[in-house]
């Protein structure tokens, strides 16, 4: 911070700022406003510079609150860059955080946004960064029917062109929470049915229990409802035995709240499993939100009166874990 109070306005300045503003905000601690304003100094002497993008992308990337009265500036800076350079490849680092603004922070340039990615993605389909930009792109509202169909069957068919990579995963999930989101307006079967191959050829892969969780999350998988879908009913029982054999690992409960939703509707032995699993992941990785979150999933969502029984097993693993009583929860 002390170089650059002193050179603030130097064109090597550019390579101080753009990893400090990756920083969090614990770490900048109070530094941050100060950073900030730096680099909106010099992104203002430098606005159409082509190398601002290394400063552009991670600013972009701060929170509303963070960025405080400098956020409409930014954008505009932002805009004009990208209206500039609209086909240069580094754009890619600049549209996905700015894709990433709702809509009300995007507020006018939101279509214009929307139109600059679309003709980088026909220049860059198989670019780097091209799954970041296309990611971000599907989950705006602001695509027509068509666009969105079609960047759909895009990534798609890039995730399965890049199946190996470990990046596919990321991609899959993004299509998998559009799915409740626009149904059959999307390939929803096509994705689905790409979902469980890919589930059945990668059983080690970190990020399996994430599309696992995703896919069950689907209300009408393969245009089907919940307890009418055998694929849904399998799927479940196959996520909750994996979990079963092994040791318990912090994200398990991404797969336990979707489960939850949904638990009465399985046999006896998955309801048995869940419960256990519940308790297990209580007792060693929930806090006390995660854990409320959890229990209140499984109270709105069951049919009935939850069972004496299980109540009890529920409220142990709190109390083993926290001390107090879950009873209220359940």
């Amino acid at each position: 911070m002390d170089w650059l109070q002193e050179y603030p306005l130097e064109e090597e300045t550019g390579f101080v700022l753009a990893p400090l503003l990756g920083w969090s905000q614990d770490r900048l601690d109070s530094d941050e406003a100060e950073l900030r304003r730096l680099s909106m100094a010099w992104l203002q002497k430098y606005p159409l510079e082509e190398e601002i993008q290394f400063v552009l992308a991670p600013l972009l990337g701060w929170s509303q609150d963070r960025l405080d009265n400098d956020e409409t500036q930014l954008r505009e800076l932002a805009m004009a860059w990208l209206q500039k350079y609209p086909l240069k490849e580094e754009a890619g680092f600049v549209l996905p955080p700015l894709l990433g603004w709702p809509r009300d922070r995007l507020d006018s340039d939101e279509a214009e946004l929307c139109k600059l990615a679309l003709a980088w993605l026909e220049q860059f389909s198989n670019a780097l960064d091209a799954d970041f930009v296309l990611k971000k792109l599907l989950m705006n509202d602001i695509l027509s029917e068509d666009d969105r169909y079609r960047l759909c069957c895009r990534a798609l068919q890039l995730a399965k062109d890049i199946e190996g990579t470990g990046n596919e995963s990321h991609i899959l999930s993004t299509l998998l929470r559009l799915v409740p989101r626009y149904g059959n307006k999307i390939p929803q079967n096509e994705i689905a049915a790409f979902a469980c191959r890919w589930l059945d050829r990668h059983h080690s892969h970190p990020e399996r229990a994430m599309v696992l969780a995703r896919l069950l999350e689907n209300t009408k998988l393969l245009e089907k409802t919940w307890l009418d879908d055998p694929l849904w009913i399998a799927l479940a029982q196959s996520a909750l035995t994996e979990l079963d054999a092994r040791d318990s690992e912090e994200n398990d409960d991404f797969i336990l709240n979707r489960v939850a939703r949904q638990v009465w509707g399985l046999d006896d032995a998955s309801q048995a499993c869940w419960l256990r699993l519940a308790c297990r992941w209580i007792e060693k990785w929930g806090t006390e939100e995660t854990s409320q979150a959890l229990l209140m999933i499984y109270r709105k969502f069951y049919q009935f009166s939850i069972p004496e029984k299980e109540k009890a097993a529920l409220n142990n693993a709190y109390s083993r874990r926290f001390g107090g009583s879950a009873i209220g929860f359940l």
